[in-house]
C-alpha cells in the first residue's frame, strides 16, 4: 500500500491560498493540509495552535465559512480525488491513504460531495490511454 503524502501533490495556484489575515486559521490551515492523509482530528488541528478550540472554530468559520471538521474531510477529498485520476489503488487503498477512518465512511463523504461514488467518479473523469484518439476535422 502506498500513503499519499499531502505535500507530494501540486495544488492549483487558488487552493493552495492560506487565509495569512489570521495567523491562527493560517497555521490550522497548514497543519490540515501538511497532516490531512495521516488521520489528523479537530483535536489535533487545535493543539497546533495552542489556543482553545471555540476560539479557533470560531475564527476559522468566520474566515473560511467551514468548520475545521469541514475542512479536513475536503482536504482528503481533494487528496482522493487525485489519487483516483492519477493511480490504480483500488477504493479501500485509497480510502486509507487518505486518512479516512473506514471505506464506509469515504464513500458516505465522496458521494455527499459529488453526488456520485468514488468509481463511476473515476471511471467519468479518468482518460482511457487505450482509446482512440478522436479529432475534429
Amino acid at each position: 500500500m502506498q500513503r499519499i503524502a499531502s505535500g507530494a501533490i501540486t495544488e492549483r495556484e487558488s487552493t493552495a491560498l492560506i487565509d495569512e489575515k489570521d495567523p491562527l486559521v493560517a497555521k490550522a490551515l497548514r497543519t490540515i493540509r501538511d497532516e490531512a492523509s495521516h488521520g489528523i482530528s479537530v483535536s489535533d488541528v487545535v493543539d497546533s495552535t495552542k489556543v482553545s478550540r471555540r476560539n479557533l472554530e470560531m475564527r476559522f468559520k468566520r474566515t473560511r465559512g467551514k468548520t475545521l471538521w469541514e475542512e479536513i474531510c475536503d482536504q482528503r477529498l481533494l487528496l482522493a480525488t487525485l489519487a483516483l485520476l492519477h493511480s490504480r489503488s483500488t477504493i479501500a487503498d485509497i480510502a486509507r491513504e487518505c486518512g479516512f477512518g473506514s471505506v464506509h465512511r469515504f464513500y458516505t463523504l465522496f458521494k455527499r460531495k459529488y453526488g456520485t461514488t468514488p468509481s463511476l467518479w473515476r471511471k467519468q473523469n479518468t482518460v482511457d490511454e487505450s482509446s482512440p484518439k478522436h479529432t475534429s476535422v
